[in-house]
């Protein structure tokens, strides 16, 4: 999930829905809302076993890092699973010294504008 965009990370770790004040601003518009979509909340609660959380500096190195290694584009929400492994993999580089991991790319409607930024932008990792 979005950082900026906290909603189902807080209904997970509360096991409820929690609403939040405003409409979140973040790169992953998929995942800006204020409110959990009651089928979504039961999805997540019965298949996840943990949420993470990623920065919008994060997403915007997964969109660069999709476009670079494999060649594909990926919008904001598209490249939340991407931002979510580097992150992972960051905080505990021995916890994937033998996992092969998967994610799906999804998501590859990216205004023009917006992709000149990420591409420009110079978060790097």
């Amino acid at each position: 999930m979005a950082e900026t965009a906290p909603c189902y990370a807080l209904s997970f770790s509360a096991r409820e829905a929690i609403e939040t004040e405003r409409v979140p601003d973040t790169i992953a518009d998929c995942v800006a809302c204020r409110v959990p979509a009651q089928e979504s909340r039961g999805v997540i609660l019965d298949g996840v076993s943990r949420v993470l959380s990623v920065t919008e500096a994060e997403i915007r190195v997964a969109m660069k890092r999709a476009l670079g290694d494999t060649h594909q584009m990926a919008e904001g929400g598209g490249a939340l699973p991407i931002a979510a492994v580097l992150m992972d993999i960051a905080d505990d580089p021995a916890g994937f010294e033998v996992k092969c991991v998967v994610v799906i790319l999804t998501g590859g409607i990216v205004d023009q504008v917006l992709l000149c930024r990420v591409i420009a932008s110079q978060d790097l990792k």
